[in-house]
């Protein structure tokens, strides 16, 4: 018992510290000489993490006196020397002799590393929740400009084109230089729908990125934005 490598420590029927090993005495802050012959209860287990008091007739750990049967693997907090709690897993066994109760042992271990790892995983599901959120929203506010400009610009296009297609007949009939100029002036407004969609399409995924790689394609972006802004952009 000495050497293990958890927490020890066994009570007579009242309650009372019987032993305590190294390990124990290394968690609690306590020396066994300290502790011996007390109630264990009232020295780590008084209180609970909010302040309020935890008496010992609601111990489930101490009811093993009465109930005489095993507590095992019990999640709790116990409470240093200086006062401080940790987090800690343990079990309570009844100590038996001539058919009765005469005590118990507790074995446990300290979990303040498991429980720091726990939140830690926590926290990072957290941050990956909130990036993926991030990014949904990124992608929703891509996709409403990306249908704006497509019904801004392109539906507005495609609809003056279905107009001037409705009245060709009419221009045909009446004069042919008319007709001439409005066939020149739609294929002038198909030259310019083309060169949006290009615009769009290579904003939303620049063909440079896949053919040149990523330092062609940063190279394009600086020209872009020099070309629109007017500002130098070194790279």
């Amino acid at each position: 018992m000495a050497n293990m490598g958890e927490g020890l420590y066994t009570l007579d029927s009242r309650g009372l510290v019987t032993y305590i090993n190294p390990a124990a005495e290394r968690l609690f802050g306590w020396l066994g000489a300290e502790l011996l012959g007390r109630k264990m209860h009232d020295m780590t287990h008084y209180q609970h993490p909010d302040g309020t008091p935890f008496p010992a007739d609601e111990c489930a750990g101490l009811q093993v006196l009465q109930k005489g049967t095993v507590l095992s693997d019990y999640e709790e907090v116990f409470i240093r020397k200086d006062g401080t709690f940790f987090p800690v897993v343990y079990s309570s066994s009844p100590i038996m002799s001539d058919g009765g109760i005469v005590g118990l042992v507790v074995v446990f271990r300290d979990m303040t590393a498991h429980k720091q790892a726990e939140e830690a995983l926590r926290r990072s599901r957290e941050e990956l929740r909130t990036l993926a959120a991030r990014l949904q929203a990124a992608r929703e506010e891509e996709r409403t400009q990306l249908a704006r400009e497509i019904h801004d610009e392109l539906s507005g296009t495609l609809t003056a084109l279905k107009m001037d297609l409705s009245l060709l007949p009419d221009r045909v009939a009446k004069d042919h230089k008319l007709f001439l100029e409005k066939l020149s002036s739609m294929s002038e407004l198909i030259d310019r729908t083309l060169a949006r969609v290009h615009t769009i399409v290579t904003e939303l995924r620049p063909v440079v990125l896949d053919k040149l790689g990523l330092v062609a394609a940063i190279e394009w972006q600086a020209g872009e934005f020099h070309e629109r802004s007017g500002i130098v952009c070194e790279l």
